[in-house]
């Protein structure tokens, strides 16, 4: 078995005991994410994604068997003449690996994202979501993907802690969104909110606590929609320094909505009044 060296024939890994193998299991973890700069990919749409907006792949483990495609194929080519190293393994390592029952049989690390706040193109009446304190990933990388779909000029998280929005789960979910929207950690409450106005940013909290429906809010102004975290939605300390606190009007039995849906809602409203 030889390592991959870009003419060579690419090492072909049958063992979970792998160096490689390890440290992609690792790469789970925040802090082993965080000390490299990495970020971890599964999933061949989101690595598509990533590969097509020009992200300089580093590793690409994959099960040739599982990437059937000319799409795949052509995306691992490509990979490789950017100077992705190319390693093969069979599907049960992958599998192992996988935090689903079968992988789609393709991994890759690649530098995580880097985006300063104060140089996030902000464009004529541009949006923002903002999320405060996010729990689940998997939320996060929804939310990124609608702000993808909608236009939004940046999706920031704030807050003491939080889910890391460069999760594999939220990257997954993003299906490859994070690598085209710009996402930034603003951090503590009290900076984040500050660091919004300083771009003149209207602050816009979503909560059911809200006096104005959504229909009626006025989004058109360059505008930050603040949304709270799964369990307690927007603190108060956030909902008193907003411009406007409001509220999706429901129409059924429910009484809240998941997050990533709320998020969407307001988005896609967001967009409406700019037509």
């Amino acid at each position: 078995m030889t390592r991959q060296d870009n003419d060579q024939t690419p090492l072909v890994i049958s063992s979970t005991r792998n160096p490689l193998v390890k440290r992609i299991r690792g790469l789970r973890h925040r802090e082993a994410r965080a000390s490299e700069g990495v970020v971890l990919v599964e999933g061949l749409r989101a690595i598509i994604e990533a590969v097509q907006v020009g992200v300089k792949i580093e590793t690409l483990l994959y099960a040739p068997e599982r990437l059937r495609s000319d799409l795949a194929k052509a995306t691992v080519e490509q990979a490789r003449k950017r100077g992705a190293q190319l390693v093969l393994a069979t599907p049960e390592v992958l599998d192992d690996l996988s935090d689903r029952d079968v992988s789609q049989g393709i991994f890759a690390i690649a530098p995580r994202p880097q985006h300063i706040w104060e140089e996030v193109p902000l464009h004529v009446a541009p949006f923002v979501l903002g999320i405060y304190e996010p729990q689940d990933p998997g939320n996060v990388g929804t939310i990124t993907r609608t702000s993808d779909g909608a236009g939004a000029a940046a999706v920031i998280t704030f807050g003491a802690q939080g889910a890391d929005p460069f999760d594999p789960k939220a990257i997954r979910a993003s299906m490859g969104s994070i690598f085209s929207v710009p996402v930034v950690e603003l951090g503590k409450t009290e900076l984040a909110l500050r660091a919004l106005r300083d771009r003149k940013l209207r602050l816009v909290g979503a909560s059911d606590k809200g006096i104005i429906d959504l229909w009626d809010a006025p989004l058109l102004e360059p505008t930050v929609i603040l949304l709270g975290n799964e369990r307690a939605g927007l603190p108060p300390n956030v909902l008193e320094r907003c411009d406007s606190v409001v509220r999706i009007p429901l129409a059924g039995h429910a009484d809240s909505l998941n997050v990533a849906a709320a998020a969407a809602i307001f988005a896609f409203e967001a967009v409406r009044q700019r037509r």
